[in-house]
């Protein structure tokens, strides 16, 4: 018996009765194998959504890496019903790490943002240095704006003043950002 052939069998015994957490982090490497068998992961969906239902979604963030590999289609819904969530969560990031997770997760969720939403968003990006100055956020920003730009199709009164924000010197790799905005006035 090949050796795929072997952790597939137990992978079908152990998804049955594996915690929320071990369904999503084992999913994510599964999914990487590449003979995939799409009974499996057909298996992995139904019971990574039967768990998904019996946990908050404060604790669907914070207690589980994997949280992306839910199935959009049990993990949209979710993030809808907890936009408010996750903006102060964005607001409140406490690590250069936490900022882009929290960023990640506004993508998300950009068509569903109001115009208060948003003021807060950046005024965060601003003010709270472990958003400006984590690595990744400044690129999640170019993606959140081309999303906002696409959802509304014209360039938002917040994003000028955000703009103009941006010409401290103390937002650093924010270059692409800036062209990117200048590029739709």
């Amino acid at each position: 018996m090949p050796l795929i052939q072997m952790l597939e069998s137990s992978l079908r015994e152990k998804i049955t009765y594996a915690s929320l957490e071990e369904l999503l982090e084992a999913n994510a490497k599964y999914k990487s194998i590449d003979e995939i068998n799409y009974e499996i992961m057909e298996l992995f969906k139904t019971s990574i959504t039967k768990l998904t239902s019996t946990v908050s979604f404060d604790e669907l963030l914070e207690k589980y890496d994997y949280w992306n590999e839910i199935p959009d289609e049990v993990l949209d819904p979710i993030l809808k019903e907890n936009i408010t969530t996750i903006v102060q969560k964005f607001i409140e990031s406490n690590s250069f790490s936490n900022a882009a997770n929290n960023a990640k997760l506004l993508i998300r969720v950009v068509e569903f943002l109001d115009q208060t939403q948003w003021q807060y968003i950046l005024k965060a990006f601003c003010d709270n240095s472990q958003i400006h100055a984590s690595y990744p956020c400044p690129g999640i920003f170019i993606e959140l704006f081309k999303k906002s730009l696409k959802s509304t199709g014209t360039i938002a009164s917040y994003w000028l003043w955000f703009r103009q924000e941006l010409d401290n010197p103390k937002y650093v790799d924010t270059n692409s950002l800036k062209h990117l905005i200048d590029s739709y006035r």
